[in-house]
Order: structure tokens, then sequence, then C-alpha cells
């Protein structure tokens, strides 16, 4: 068998053996070495042989029959020198598929070479293709395939491996040729599912590469289970839930069953297994999507399990419900209350999967119905609380002498639980609640105080009597007022008028209630009776100002009477116009009020009262009636004005009359 590289190897053992020969005069060698030289394929390119010489006489080729070759036939050139050698070298040109029936040899000086032969070349081909392999994981699996007997025989032998996704890998085997049977083998002592793909042969002589057909590994395998749970492992109840199952297995699981703590729920291979109340599953290959509505007892796990040829295998989550927590209870129904505060032990119940965070007393006033109103809540927040043990809290704000009915609540992450049982607690007994007086009298004139009062509670007793009492100054001596009620439990107001009262004087009142348990206290507050100047005196002059018809001066007798304060306006008004624009000088007992904004030709009837500094307003004076005249002004087309009473009318222009 002959190669590239041996035929290299022969060429350079020529090479040394010629120069040996050169130096003697006449030897001749050739390049290819002794023994078979393989001439190329049809379709493959000429193979070269050189004869090289330093003598002086042509080459010949001859068989070893001494028949001489000719040069025509087989392409024999005097092809050029070997510089290095001071010699030589004849071609004899091997074409492809042409036929050498004997050894030959060149001869050059009557020296012959040594004897080669030519033989046909073929390419490598497979007899027989690797098949197709099914195994399961973790296997030994082979791949055989079988070279044809060829010339050169084949010397490289390898196997193309192509996975999934198209990448290829090779792997030389040449040591491992069998060259008695010609077999190429590739063995996997434990196949994995990465091994999976197309496996091919290709076996390499000097000419070419020769490839089989692709053999099939398919590696069955069941790898894992993965259970997959959204929202989330934890949820409250009632959500809505979205279980994944998901199988790496070849081939597909023949089983798929899906069960929570409570059982099987779900079974691929038998339906009278599935539990249709809780929804309709979706099937894939290897995959199960399974929805339901989350239930307060579902708290447990949930698993998956499956099964194929190649093995089986399930995983298991845990999985909770969380619910709203069950309300606490009273420790040995132990409460006690005060005027106005409820004390109390609880102990809480079951926190529904979720941490409890707060618990609420929470309660209502209790009508004669004995239902709640629930008007007003009365609770207390506990977030600081003992677990298993009893906690105790107070609940303070509540009214004396008061029906309450009462429930407790525990709060956690899902929510507020429902509330507990509801018991029935009474506060003590107290005095009742201070009355709270409004901070402006009822109504006030300049000798009388009418005060009002309002009282939140009357302790569990009806108020029997109001005493009402007035000071000159907030810390002085009090003159007391009682006033006793016949009124039902209901009535919790009054009012009282203080008479006798000195003009412009400022009072400290208080009130305080009584009932038969105790008598309230009491808050002051300073009210002042009233100091109203006079309404001005009659008038004296109505003056047009500058025979302008919008505005009027009213000439009128100062108030006789500033009230307690100076004077800080005066203001005219009438039935339509709560307040003129006006301003107002004042001299010798009299004040000319000047009136803007008035409308011609119309009549008016106003009326004029003060403000002082204290904000106290007179009464109204008599009425001041009067009638303005026409406008004295025209404009006429631009040339004419004309200055009389009356209308006027010119050109394109129009007076228009205006009545209030």
């Amino acid at each position: 068998m002959m190669t590239t590289r041996s035929l290299r190897l022969g060429w350079f053992f020529l090479i040394a053996v010629g120069l040996e020969r050169l130096a003697e005069g006449a030897v001749v060698f050739v390049e290819a070495p002794s023994g078979t030289v393989y001439y190329p394929p049809q379709g493959f390119p000429a193979r070269d042989v050189r004869c090289v010489t330093n003598a002086t006489t042509n080459i010949s080729w001859f068989y070893t029959t001494g028949e001489k070759l000719d040069p025509a036939q087989y392409q024999i050139t005097s092809a050029g020198t070997v510089s290095t050698l001071s010699a030589s070298y004849q071609l004899f040109r091997a074409l492809p598929g042409k036929a050498i029936q004997d050894d030959i040899y060149c001869n050059a000086g009557n020296t012959n070479s040594s004897t080669f032969d030519f033989k046909p070349g073929e390419v490598p081909s497979v007899a027989n293709d690797p098949v197709d392999v099914i195994a399961n994981a973790e296997k030994s699996v082979g791949f055989v395939c079988v070279h044809a007997s060829t010339r050169p025989e084949p010397t490289i032998f390898t196997w193309r491996i192509t996975d999934s996704t198209g990448t290829n890998r090779i792997a030389n085997i040449t040591g491992n040729y069998d060259r008695a049977t010609r077999e190429i083998a590739y063995d996997i002592s434990a196949v994995q599912p990465s091994d999976a793909g197309n496996y091919t042969c290709l076996v390499t002589n000097e000419f070419d590469t020769a490839t089989s057909k692709s053999a099939v590994l398919t590696v069955h395998y069941f790898l894992n289970v993965v259970v997959t749970v959204a929202p989330s492992t934890t949820v409250h109840d009632q959500t809505s839930v979205t279980v994944e199952c998901r199988i790496d297995a070849l081939p597909a699981a023949t089983e798929i069953r899906l069960s929570r703590g409570d059982g099987l729920f779900f079974s691929s291979s038998n339906a009278s297994l599935n539990r249709d109340e809780l929804g309709t599953p979706k099937t894939e290959a290897n995959h199960v999507t399974y929805t339901f509505t989350a239930k307060s007892d579902w708290t447990g796990t949930i698993s998956c399990y499956g099964m194929n040829i190649a093995g089986s295998g399930d995983q298991t989550v845990n999985f909770t419900v969380q619910t709203r927590p069950i309300p606490p209870t009273l420790c040995l129904n132990e409460t006690r209350t005060s005027t106005h505060s409820l004390s109390y032990l609880f102990v809480l119940g079951d926190d529904g999967n979720s941490a409890i965070t707060q618990v609420t007393m929470s309660c209502y006033r209790v009508k004669s119905d004995d239902t709640m109103d629930k008007t007003t809540e009365y609770n207390k927040n506990t977030t600081d609380f003992k677990h298993p043990n009893c906690t105790t809290d107070e609940l303070p704000g509540l009214i004396p002498g008061t029906k309450y009915g009462c429930q407790l609540y525990a709060t956690n992450g899902v929510g507020r639980g429902e509330g507990s049982a509801r018991f029935d607690v009474t506060t003590v007994k107290a005095a009742p609640a201070k009355p709270i007086l409004d901070a402006s009298p009822l109504t006030a004139s300049e000798t009388s105080l009418t005060v009002h009062w309002t009282v939140a509670y009357n302790g569990g007793e009806e108020i029997t009597e109001y005493t009402v009492r007035r000071r000159g100054t907030a810390t002085g001596g009090a003159i007391e007022f009682p006033h006793s009620l016949t009124n039902s439990l209901s009535q919790q107001e009054g009012t009282y008028t203080l008479q006798g009262l000195t003009r412009g004087t400022r009072y400290y009142v208080d009130v305080r209630a009584k009932n038969s348990v105790d008598t309230s206290t009491s808050d002051i507050v300073a009210y002042k009776t009233l100091c109203l100047p006079s309404a001005p005196g009659v008038v004296t002059a109505i003056v047009p100002d500058d025979f302008r018809e919008s505005t009027r001066i009213l000439r009128m007798e100062v108030p006789s009477d500033n009230g307690c304060g100076a004077i800080a306006k005066y203001i005219v008004s009438d039935d339509e116009t709560p307040s003129y624009d006006v301003t107002w000088t004042t001299t010798d007992g009299s004040v000319d009020v000047l009136v803007r904004g008035l409308d011609s030709e119309t009549e008016y009837s106003l009326q004029v009262s003060v403000e002082n500094v204290d904000g106290a307003v007179s009464s109204l004076s008599e009425p001041v009636m009067f009638r303005t005249a026409r406008s004295i002004f025209c404009y006429i087309s631009g040339f004419y004005i004309l200055l009389i009473y009356g209308v006027c009318c010119s050109g394109s222009f129009n007076c228009t009359k205006s009545s209030k």
C-alpha cells in the first residue's frame, strides 16, 4: 500500500542513493521506491514518476521483459533538471485508468533503475451502512459500518456525529479498526440524552473519502418532574391557582398523575379518577396544566408523578391556603368596666395560615330595641399580643352608664376575619358630661344675652338640673341661676336668657349639669352685650353733585349716639342694593354722604345706617326719596354739544332713558 507520505520518503531515499551513484559517474535512480505504485482512478489527476540521471545519454523506460515503452503513449517527457545534483530527469505520467501490464524500470547510460509495479487505484466505499439504534439512557450502544475491499486500503476511519441542534463533532477511531473484518465500530458505554443524533461513518484512502448513510440514535430517558404553582405555593382563600406539571422524558410519559394531600385528582390514563369539580385540565405531551380555585381546607401538598418506558419520577411541593383568621375569644369571659373604659382579656384563635397582625375590640351603643347603633364605633386595635396565652387590653373613650355590644376581630395577611359572638357590657354611671356652650350667644341685646349649650351624655341617669352662672370677671364671684328640668332622658341641651345686663359689657358664663349621681364640671365662655349707635338724623338736603346725574349728596344729621366706639362708616342701601359706593364728610353736627352709581331718571328710596369701630350697626334711618333727572350730556356726530336738561338726539346718535 503506497501513500503520498511513503512516496515522499522514497524520493528522499533515492536522492541519497543517487548522490552516492552520481559520484561514481552514471548511476540512475527514480522517484518511486521499489514496490507498488497505484495509478489514479478515472476522474482523478494523473500521477507523475521521475527518472533522474547525470548521464549524457537519453533515458528510456522498459518492461521487465525488455520491451521499451512508447513515450507518446505514456506521455514520457524530458521535463527538466535537478540543479543540486547536476542531473536531468524525465517524467513518466501514469494516466487515470491507464493499465500497465508489468513492472517497469528506467535506463540511462546502460544503467537500470530498480523496478516498481503499477497497479490501478480505487476510491474507498462502504459495504455495510450503520443501522438505527434506540436505547434507554445509561445503556451501552454501538454502531458498525464495513468498508469494501479497495486498492489501496483505507487508512483513516472516523465517525461524524450530528446532534439535535445540527452541531457536528468528529470521532477518530483509526486505532480501533479491525483490518481482518474491515469493520469500523463506535461504542458508547452509558448513553445519555445528549448523545442522541445522527451517526455517519467515513473511510479515507490516498485518493478519496467514502461516507456511509447516517444512522439515528434515539435515547429514551426519564430525567425529572417539575411542579410549578402560580401565583405562589402560598395563596389566599378563593384565589385562582394554576398547577403545571412538566416532565422531561422521551418518549412522552404514558402516565401523569396529579394529586393533592387529600388524594388523586387527575390521571392521564384513567379519566374516571378525575375530580371534575376542581376544573378541567389542559394536557399536552409531558405537560399538564390544571387551574382551580383554592379552598380554605386545601393546605397540604401537591404532587405530580410521571412514567414512561425509560423510567418514572415525581415531585411534591408544599401548598398553603391562607384564610382570614378565626376570631379571638375572651379569656374566662373576663371583662371589667369603669365610667369611661372597658378592660378585657382575650386569646387568639386559628391564624388561617397567616400570622395575625392585629386584634380589634369593636363596640357600639345598644339601642332600646337591643340592636346596635352603628353610627359611631368605639374600637381599640392591639398589635402586641401573646400566643397562646391571654392578652389584656383596654378600650377607652366610652360613655358612662351606657350599654355596649362588643365583638373581637383578628386581622392577618389575608384580611380581617369574622367577629366573635357579641357580648354586652355596661359602663359605670357618672355625672353628666360638662355642658358645652356655643361660642356666640343665641341672641343678644344691650341688656340681655341668650346662651345655648349641649351635653354629650347624661352619665346614665336623667339630667335633673342645669345651673347657669355669670361673672363680671373670669375668676370673680358667680351669680347662679338654677334651671330645673322635668324633661325626658333624651334632652341633652338647653338655653337660658340672662337679663338686666349692662350695655356693652363682657360677661363670663358657665353651665353645670346635674343628675342623681353627681354634678358635672363646666367651661367658662365670655359674651358681650351690645352697644349700638343710633341711626343718622333727618335729611336736610339732597344735592346733585356738579350736575352728575349718577351721584347725589345726602346731607343729614349725624347720629346722636356712636354706641361704644367711633363711627367707622356709613351704609346706604335700598331693597335692591345692600350697599352703595359712598364717601362722607362731617361738619358741625351734619354729614354729607356722597352716593355713587345712581341711574338717571330713576326713583330712589334710600336708607342710611352707621357702623362703629366695634362692628355694631345702627338701625336704619327714615327713607330718603328722590328722583334723578335726565342726562345733561349728548354727543351729536362730532359737531354739536347741547347743554340742556332733557332728551337730545341728532344725526346717528340717540339718547336713551334708564329707570330704576
